[in-house]
């Protein structure tokens, strides 16, 4: 098994310490990610009017569409 990393990310203006056993770049690649997606929301106007609750509950909801359509 390898060694378990650590790594400082930036995921929505906040610092967050991710660990697994992928490398840092991976982990980096994982909150540029969800960056991406955060961003594609962004740019529609009324998505900034909803409350943080339903926008992390979108983006979850459309990360895994993605996950399961990847998986077909």
């Amino acid at each position: 098994m390898s060694a378990k990393t650590s790594a400082d990310v930036l995921i929505g203006g906040k610092i967050y310490t991710l660990s697994g056993y992928e490398s840092e770049a991976y982990l980096q690649k994982v909150a540029a990610y969800i960056n991406n997606k955060a961003g594609e929301f962004e740019e529609i106007p009324a998505y900034r009017r909803f409350s943080a609750d339903i926008k992390a509950t979108l983006l979850a909801l459309n990360i895994a569409y993605d996950y399961f359509k990847a998986k077909l």
